[in-house]
């Protein structure tokens, strides 16, 4: 496994057959992946083969992108 520091944004993909809430709101991470911030719950779920850590790709439009620019999208007609 690949050593992260705390804090740092990684991309979390969940393993085959795995289901996995995010500790902050509680939502499901889709089987794509998201970013997130390292911490020791994602280095625990890592070390018990539930997810996989990895460096996200640098001009990747992921889902975390697209969520943002839906809630500008959102904003600017409201």
């Amino acid at each position: 496994m690949a050593h992260f520091r705390d804090g740092e944004r990684v991309l979390a993909t969940p393993n085959q057959g795995r289901r996995i809430r995010r500790p902050e709101d509680g939502a499901l991470v889709p089987a794509e992946g998201r970013v997130v911030a390292v911490s020791a719950y994602w280095r625990r779920k890592a070390a018990d083969g539930d997810v996989t850590l990895s460096r996200p790709r640098p001009n990747s439009r992921g889902p975390a992108k697209a969520e943002a620019s839906a809630g500008g999208k959102k904003a600017k007609e409201a």
